[in-house]
């Protein structure tokens, strides 16, 4: 297998990349080259470790452009800027598209941009008087420091000390994190697409579903991610046999408890070891028709990186797998759909979904058991990182239509109790990113299924959760509407 194989480009001390080569060993990559724009510490560093430098001005240098470009051996699978000073062009840019990554010491897209380096950041971070400062690893594009975020470390900000200092901390934690950055984006290449199947007491319809999966025809690599949650039926008995079958294929987790009941989201816990570049989803009593299904999907969204998800038609099926309809979306669900619409968690099924993993790192952190309905609240992160394109060239995947799912399983008024779960989870996540439209669009739904829904019956377990539920959106549904819905309640 041929070696993972870096550029560094620096212009200061060289800390980062002295990181570097005390990591290659380790992760498992050669350091090709040192590109510097200037003398600096770094040159000392290379020379010390035999590490090739070039140095190219950037400074008044016309054909910087070609010169970086012809500096960069065809061999090199990434470029990582470790403090290198000058913005790189956007036909550089483009010519590297998702190869050049950067580091940068603050939590992106806090203080980033032209101008914003060293102990000006911590300078700003501490007149704002911000709680949390840290480091971010990204990729490179020709706005600065607006790529898409790769990992992000927090550090506390503390107040006793200098900006100096509290930057001193921060770059102790860059220097573990663009490592690991490395690593993980090594050990992505050489999947393409993580399938990601969970499994809940569906042994009558397993086989068809991991049929659907080993029968993709791919110009590229493939992982399945089974994720058993204590099944009681013996599905894990044919997961054990499909991974008999194609070891390089599946990749099982045995639950002995099940997970989901505790509160864990399973979605989030499988997602966590998905390495692809991108993910499709597929519950174990689903199933796949086209083989040319990924093939398509990947294609399509590798000819077009504004889009961030691509989906298709579904049919319905029975237990017996007698189809129910042929199509089960509506017109009006057979189309694209822009970023605003997939924020508002527009219904897609997940089933025919097939999405960029770079939406994977904020959905682990924000999947958690409040999160109750995960294919809306993965819908609405993915319209923060692009567009929806529906295709209609794809077979139709089955969705079975069971009185056991854990949607279906639910009465009317448990089904409201999980939106609202999952809409406050939401709301929180806007407000983080301090965008006020879906802040407003958030709260409004809240208040929307609180009106339609208050008048419900609730089971006594559910009257609990209610009850949360309504003293955790006070600040939302307001104090008198509260108290209405808790009198509704009980008289």
């Amino acid at each position: 297998m041929k070696e993972y194989g870096i550029v560094v480009c620096a212009s200061g001390g060289g800390g980062n990349f002295k990181s570097l080569i005390d990591h290659q060993g380790l992760i498992g990559f050669s350091i090709l080259k040192l590109i510097v724009d200037r003398t600096c510490g770094a040159i000392s560093v290379a020379e010390k470790s035999g590490v090739k430098v070039e140095i190219i001005k950037y400074k008044g240098n016309s054909n910087f452009s070609e010169d970086f470009i012809n500096a960069i051996p065809v061999e090199t699978d990434l470029i990582v800027l470790a403090g290198f000073l000058p913005i790189l062009p956007e036909i550089v840019c483009e010519r590297f598209k998702y190869k050049i990554i950067n580091t940068h010491p603050s939590l992106l897209p806090k203080y980033g941009g032209k101008g914003m380096c060293g102990v000006k950041i911590q300078e700003a971070v501490m007149a704002n008087h911000e709680k949390k400062a840290g480091c971010t690893v990204h990729y490179v594009t020709s706005d600065v420091d607006a790529g898409d975020i790769i990992l992000q470390k927090e550090v506390d900000v503390d107040y006793s000390e200098t900006p100096w200092q509290l930057g001193g901390r921060i770059f102790n934690e860059e220097i573990k994190l663009l490592p690991e950055a490395i690593r993980i984006l090594k050990e992505q290449r050489h999947i393409m697409v993580s399938v990601c199947c969970l499994v809940y007491n569906h042994k009558p319809f397993l086989r068809e579903c991991f049929d659907g999966f080993v029968m993709q025809k791919t110009t590229f690599s493939i992982e399945i991610l089974v994720h058993d949650d204590a099944s009681t039926d013996h599905s894990a008995d044919i997961i054990r046999e499909y991974t008999a079958k194609y070891p390089d294929l599946f990749k099982p987790i045995y639950q002995t408890e099940n997970q989901y009941s505790k509160g864990v989201n399973v979605l989030a816990k499988n997602l966590m070891r998905s390495k692809g570049k991108y993910i499709a989803i597929c519950e174990g009593d689903d199933y796949w028709t086209d083989p040319l299904k990924l093939q398509k999907q990947v294609e399509f969204m590798e000819e077009h990186n504004d889009i961030v998800v691509t989906y298709h038609d579904v049919m319905t099926v029975d237990i017996n797998n007698r189809i129910i309809n042929r199509s089960f979306l509506s017109e009006e669900r057979k189309v694209n759909f822009a970023e605003s619409i997939l924020k508002k968690g527009v219904w897609i099924m997940p089933q025919t979904m097939c999405f960029r993993a770079k939406i994977k790192e904020v959905a682990i952190n924000k999947l958690n058991g409040n999160v109750k309905n995960g294919d809306i609240f993965i819908t609405s992160i993915m319209g923060n990182y692009g567009a929806g394109v529906y295709l209609s060239d794809i077979k139709p995947t089955a969705y079975r239509q069971t009185a056991l799912g854990i949607w279906s399983m639910q009465n009317l008024s448990h089904k409201a109790l999980m939106m609202i779960s999952t809409c406050r989870e939401l709301l929180k996540f806007y407000k983080k990113r301090s965008d006020d439209e879906f802040v407003s669009y958030y709260k409004k739904k809240i208040k929307q299924l609180f009106s339609n829904f208050h008048s419900c019956s609730f089971s006594s377990q559910d009257k609990k959760w209610y009850i949360s539920l309504i003293v955790k959106n006070i600040g939302t549904i307001g104090l008198k509407n509260s108290l209405h819905y808790l009198k509704t309640l009980y008289f």
